[in-house]
């Protein structure tokens, strides 16, 4: 990005849900599943020329590990 550049964030929009299962003796959940959905639209100003962008995600994670 050029020095000066600046970025507006227009909208944020996400949404989601999940579960873990956790075992107090290990570092990290055993078992788990997260789903995800997000929209973002921002603007660019670099030295008077705006460029909106958007993005869209849809994220699904699923963790898994042995007792």
């Amino acid at each position: 990005m050029p020095e000066g550049a600046k970025v507006s964030l227009d909208r944020l929009d996400s949404t989601g849900a999940g579960t873990n299962e956790v075992d107090l003796t290990r570092v990290a959940p055993v078992k788990g599943e997260m789903n995800m959905k997000s929209s973002i639209a921002m603007t660019t100003d670099a030295n008077g020329v705006k460029m909106p962008m958007t993005m869209d995600m849809d994220l699904n994670l699923q963790i898994s590990g042995g007792k």
